[in-house]
């Protein structure tokens, strides 16, 4: 049964899908910081140390994690079906035998499990968006104190103005392609 429905979507909206967004990321992200980099390099070489060091961070240590809790909903969503369908299926043997608290548990246990995966999986993935937002309010701080240090209020403003339109972009690409790897 989940090999006929479920893999099907997955195979095909999960597989492509992710790979078309994760090519328009990736070239959205590449024509961004090229941009910067003919207005502001020194900005765009900082820019991408900043948010490419967090997008890194955040996904060698969170990522592995978000992979094992999909694993694990993955194996328990395909038991508690593969229980299901087997009690069906021997399901006067069961009334006969009085072995349906056996089913039920088993079919309980698998679901709680999947959903705690599911959930952990989901609290996982907000927690890079917290990191970069972050990131993103103190590179702004970082970069308004440096061009107020070094160059005219005018000149400090628009530089300030660039970096978080840019930044303000690049956020959600990175956390989209982040979501797809």
């Amino acid at each position: 049964v989940q090999a006929v429905t479920d893999s099907l979507n997955v195979s095909i909206i999960g597989v492509l899908g992710n790979f078309l967004l994760a090519i328009s990321e990736l070239i959205l992200l590449a024509l961004l910081l090229v941009l910067l980099g003919v207005v502001y390099p020194s900005m765009a070489i900082l820019t991408l140390l900043a948010f490419g060091s967090l997008a890194y961070i955040t996904q060698s240590r969170i990522g592995k994690k978000t992979r094992e809790r999909n694993s694990e909903y993955s194996k328990s969503a395909v038991a508690s079906k593969t229980s299901l369908v087997d009690s069906l299926e021997v399901l006067s043997e069961i009334k006969v035998l009085g072995r349906s608290s056996f089913f039920i548990d088993k079919f309980g246990r698998d679901r709680a499990l999947a959903a705690n995966a599911y959930v952990e999986s989901i609290w996982l993935g907000q927690v890079p968006k917290y990191v970069l937002e972050i990131g993103l309010v103190l590179s702004g701080i970082l970069i308004f104190i440096f061009t107020q240090a070094t160059s005219t209020a005018v000149e400090a403003i628009s530089q300030i103005v660039v970096f978080l339109a840019v930044s303000g972009r690049l956020v959600p690409s990175i956390l989209r392609l982040q979501s797809v790897a």
